[in-house]
């Protein structure tokens, strides 16, 4: 990830077509446990500078 941002965290169920914010980072790297499923993805959204909260 490219430094110097906010990026949210997502998990994306791609059979169930569901999406779940796990967590917002700061860090140039991170680690997202993924349940135990298969079709799973991970999707980094950078947010704004000024985002106050974690969803975006």
């Amino acid at each position: 990830m490219p430094a110097g941002g906010r990026f949210a965290i997502d998990v994306i169920d791609t059979w169930a077509m569901t999406t779940d914010r796990v967590g917002v980072t700061a860090d140039t790297s991170v680690r997202v446990d993924l349940p135990g499923r298969p079709y799973m993805a991970v999707r980094l959204t950078r947010l704004p500078d000024d985002a106050a909260s974690g969803d975006g």
